[in-house]
Parts: C-alpha cells; structure tokens; sequence
C-alpha cells in the first residue's frame, strides 16, 4: 500500500497550502544560492546598458568580447584587469 503525503493547513489564519508553497519556495531558493554561489571574479565595466552577449576570442584565451544593448562592442583583456 502506497501512502501519499498530502499537505494541507486546518488553521483559518493561513492558506490551505501556504506550507506546501513555503517548502517549494525555499528549495528554489536552495537552487538559486548553489547556481550563483561561484566565486565573483570580476567585473566588466564600461557598458552603458546592459551587456547582452559574451563570446571568447578563438586564438586567444585572456580576450573576450562583449555586446550590449547600446550598440557597443568591447574587447577586453582578462590579463590586465
């Protein structure tokens, strides 16, 4: 015999399945910390928008290019940041 666990909430102060939503939102939550939880390594600034695309050079493994929303193209050097 299988037994499902069914959450539900009897008091009339909260949601039926306000814990059920509050266990969702909080494993998200987990997820979320573990994707952006890489060290920060730096920061490309001179964009005026926001950057929209980020591409490595193909001979060149300390350059890198990036594209944003105000028309701009920028070659970096992760070498001298």
């Amino acid at each position: 015999m299988d037994v499902k666990k069914q959450f539900s909430n009897k008091e009339e102060t909260e949601h039926r399945f306000e814990k059920p939503r509050e266990y969702v939102r909080a494993l998200n939550a987990v997820k979320l910390q573990k994707i952006y939880a890489h060290p920060f390594v730096g920061a490309l600034n001179g964009h005026s928008d926001t950057p929209i695309t980020i591409a490595k050079h193909p001979n060149s493994l300390t350059h890198i290019v990036s594209g944003s929303c105000d028309g701009m193209i920028k070659v970096w050097d992760l070498s001298s940041m």
